[in-house]
């Protein structure tokens, strides 16, 4: 997009020849043995495939498995490994590879970030440790019960342990006959081995420690009573195994499970965290606490504006800024720009400095929904002003008449790279308006949501170009 005909001209021929176009389609499926069952459905324990080495990736390919890594990591509570995501990166690409064949929809399980030699030597050593956990005097009660658990710490990472299997032999009955009773099997969570009293008291630290670490949500410590409310509770229905066989169903009912609700103040912290986890890899951002915990309140106060409003605006790259911050970034940029101005090209348009106390110049954290080309800001809707998408760069604040006046050109046909080299890059229409026409601001946006989305520099330079091609 930044590139004038010439320079594109340049670049094209090594592609034409096989028909490229500005859109990177898919990579093809190569073709590869039967995929194995580390590619099942979420909850599902399974072996991954055999290495055959990583597929060619590009660029892009490559931040969006960073970005399902790192959500995979919150999902299963691992903790980011470079040497692990070279090998989830090659079981991704194999799984991707497989639901593009099948039309499937499979995810890589807690097992995804192993080889195959890795996930068959752990599988060996849980088969071991249940045969010699199960003794001949178990009864088949005592003997499944001990199977169930085997694969529960398994899960889990956990060791086995006598006194701990006491307590979550207790627990899965009761989990068992609630199950029977409701007729959904829900499964034991990470806290299946404590007694109520050690869940208990475990809750209340984690609770005291939330109050003491985030006194400004005082609503922090509801989604924790709701996700981990008694150790049998399972977080969420998983589609356990319906031949397994249940125990009696006991004349006092397990306690009805709790249903999280959807509210932002109610979101757990596991889900927001996931949510940073993706921010930080959207905007090549370090995962910092100090910032998550303005993240936390930025992504709370967002999402409860789109529940209200029932909009989908996410944050920005700004979204780990207080509102402090961003005001004293915005200054410093508009005082760098005005020092700057007086030596930029005459076709370079230059902003007026912003009245900060002026409403209109009013920005937030919070850009649009979440697309390729952020949209533009409309000039009818005056609430909408609250949740503009932040720039770094100085931005022309115009009134609604001035913003009305603006002659926004039709929809155009964007041809890069798909033709004959008679062809010219970008395909126009004869009522294109000139470059001082379109509001400088809103191409700034354009160029400022380019440069995030392929990694780009801003540069003052390319940008005239860009302005060119984006106008016409």
């Amino acid at each position: 997009g930044d590139m004038s005909q010439d320079e594109f001209t340049r670049v094209q021929p090594n592609d034409a020849a096989a028909g490229t176009s500005a859109v990177t389609p898919p990579a093809t499926a190569a073709s590869s043995s039967s995929v194995s069952s580390l590619y099942a459905a979420p909850s599902s324990s399974a072996s991954p495939p055999a290495s055959t080495g990583a597929s060619a990736t590009t660029t892009d390919d490559d931040l969006t498995i960073r970005s399902e890594y790192a959500n995979w990591c919150v999902k299963f509570n691992k903790v980011e490994d470079d040497a692990r995501f070279a090998q989830f990166k090659i079981n991704w690409t194999h799984q991707s590879e497989h639901n593009l064949r099948t039309g499937a929809s499979f995810q890589l399980n807690e097992f995804g970030d192993m080889s195959q030699d890795e996930f068959q030597h752990q599988l060996q050593g849980a088969k071991s440790s249940t045969a010699s956990f199960v003794t001949d005097d178990d009864t088949d009660e005592d003997a499944l019960i001990k199977g169930e658990y085997a694969d529960w710490y398994t899960r889990y990472s956990k060791l086995p342990d006598e006194h701990r299997f006491a307590h979550f032999k207790e627990n899965w009955k009761r989990q068992s006959e609630y199950n029977a009773q409701v007729g959904i099997n829900y499964l034991l969570n990470e806290f299946g081995d404590m007694s109520q009293e050690e869940f208990t008291s475990m809750k209340e630290e984690k609770e005291q420690d939330a109050s003491a670490s985030s006194s400004s949500d005082p609503d922090s410590t509801s989604a924790m009573s709701s996700l981990y409310s008694a150790p049998t509770a399972d977080k969420g229905p998983n589609m356990a195994d319906e031949s397994k066989p249940f125990a009696a169903v006991a004349s006092t009912p397990a306690p009805p499970l709790p249903v999280v609700s959807t509210a932002a103040k109610s979101a757990s912290d596991v889900t927001i965290r996931s949510e940073y986890s993706s921010w930080c890899a959207k905007y090549n951002k370090k995962s910092d606490e100090a910032r998550y915990v303005q993240f936390k309140q930025n992504w709370i106060c967002q999402n409860d504006y789109n529940i209200e409003n029932g909009t989908s605006f996410d944050l920005n790259e700004f979204g780990d800024m207080s509102p402090e911050d961003f005001t004293s970034m915005q200054q410093q940029e508009q005082a760098s720009s005005l020092n700057t101005s007086s030596t930029s090209d005459a076709t370079i348009e230059t902003s007026p400095t912003i009245d900060a106390s002026s409403s209109s110049s009013v920005e937030s954290l919070y850009a649009g929904p979440s697309s390729i080309v952020e949209p533009e800001a409309t000039s009818g809707s005056s609430s909408s002003s609250s949740v503009s998408s932040l720039y770094p760069a100085p931005t022309d604040t115009k009134s609604e008449t001035e913003v009305a006046d603006v002659v926004i050109p039709p929809p155009v046909d964007v041809d890069i790279g798909a033709g004959t080299d008679t062809d010219i890059a970008i395909t126009t229409d004869s009522s294109a308006v000139d470059s001082n026409v379109v509001d400088d601001a809103t191409v700034r946006s354009k160029y400022s949501s380019w440069c995030a989305t392929y990694g780009k520099r801003p540069d003052e330079d390319r940008f005239v170009k860009f302005k060119q091609n984006w106008i016409r």
